[in-house]
């Protein structure tokens, strides 16, 4: 008797901690933690935890960012749209566990069940092998909300890559149109022939055009979403450009000007770092931050520590340009270059944060130097 209840309770054991595996991890991969939006322009993702790796995407303000994990007080690793990175957690705002967003993503095991809810002992509502791409709504708890073969439930997050915001844009473009070059024309729901036909169209349909996949548009019309072979839809090339080409810039730097001229009108008070009120150093402080790029807090030490010595001619948008009222023995006073000879700064208390140009006969004068820090 107590030989059979030791057995009962051994294999209690087994079954709690077999059904606690899938809430770590599979084939070494993590699940990710949550989600959060970012807080500035240009918030860049990096190749590692720190400002000396580089670059790999830059994200837009208010964008959902998926946290994989949060490795540290000061980095976080993420994916956006197919990019895995590193990004600064101040950068983060919000972080939470369950957010809604759109993407597309892949399977990456072998046959990976999709659940009514996220966990593990809620209804399967289909399996799927590797590589399928299916849609993304969604974070919740470590569980991709998906949608896919007219189903919407839950895909563990370490079983799927996000692989892009949105199905591969078309040789045509994004949204263009196309229109159906054959007889009776079958939307499906997936790029195959054997997934479910969703309509059935006469030659000469318009629809919209808004990613293609392994040879298949994936269009939208009368309200479905669904694929079309490529081979059946005639898609008009799209006209010649009539821009000429613009000046070599770096965009993240005109990113940065924009933000920075944001905040004119603003106002000036010494010591200031925020919105509230700002000093000249603590401006450009700021509106780095928002880029994720520390510098350093005075004005002289930006110029002493931070970025790349530039000539005045070489100016670009997202510059920093530095003046001295002292006769040059030392930097006094900061500003972001924004084009045309200007520049955005916190002057002093009567006017706040304002444009002016490099131009006039005062800052002329004191004029010292420009670095570059992107």
């Amino acid at each position: 008797m107590k030989i059979a209840k030791k057995l009962i309770v051994i294999l209690l054991l087994v079954s709690i901690c077999a059904s606690m595996l899938p809430l770590t991890a599979s084939a070494n991969r993590t699940i990710a933690w949550g989600a959060a939006n970012a807080v500035g322009h240009g918030v860049r993702i990096r190749s590692g935890p720190g400002l000396d790796h580089s670059v790999l995407t830059s994200v837009n303000r208010g964008e959902v960012i998926v946290i994989l994990e949060r490795t540290s007080s000061e980095w976080n690793r993420v994916s956006f749209h197919g990019t895995v990175g590193f990004v600064s957690a101040p950068l983060l705002d919000n972080p939470r566990k369950i957010v809604n967003f759109t993407g597309m993503g892949s399977i990456t095991g072998g046959n990976v069940n999709m659940r009514a809810r996220p966990d593990t002992s809620s209804n399967i509502l289909g399996t799927y092998r590797q590589d399928t791409v299916m849609s993304i709504l969604g974070i919740n708890e470590g569980w991709y909300k998906v949608q896919h073969g007219g189903h919407t439930g839950y895909i563990r997050s370490d079983f799927m890559n996000i692989v892009s915001r949105s199905a591969t844009a078309t040789s045509a473009g994004s949204n263009a149109q196309g229109s159906i070059s054959g007889s009776n024309v079958n939307m499906r729901s997936e790029p195959n022939v054997s997934s479910n036909i969703l309509s059935t169209h006469r030659l000469g349909t318009i629809m919209n055009i808004v990613g293609e996949s392994n040879g298949w548009y994936r269009v939208q019309h009368n309200g479905n979403t669904g694929y079309v072979r490529a081979d059946l839809m005639q898609v008009p090339p799209a006209p010649p450009s009539t821009h000429t080409a613009a000046p070599a810039h770096n965009p993240l730097g005109q990113q940065i000007a924009d933000y920075a001229r944001s905040y004119t009108g603003h106002r000036y008070v010494w010591g200031g770092t925020a919105p509230g009120g700002f000093d000249c150093s603590g401006l450009v402080t700021y509106v780095l931050r928002n880029f994720g790029i520390r510098v350093t807090r005075t004005a002289s030490g930006q110029f002493r520590d931070n970025g790349v010595h530039i000539n005045k001619s070489d100016l670009q948008p997202g510059d920093l340009v530095f003046f001295s009222s002292n006769g040059g023995r030392s930097v006094t006073h900061v500003g972001i270059y924004i084009g045309n000879n200007q520049f955005v700064h916190a002057s002093n208390s009567r006017v706040g944060v304002v444009v002016s140009s490099l131009g006039s006969s005062y800052y002329t004068r004191v004029w010292h130097g420009a670095k570059r820090v992107i």
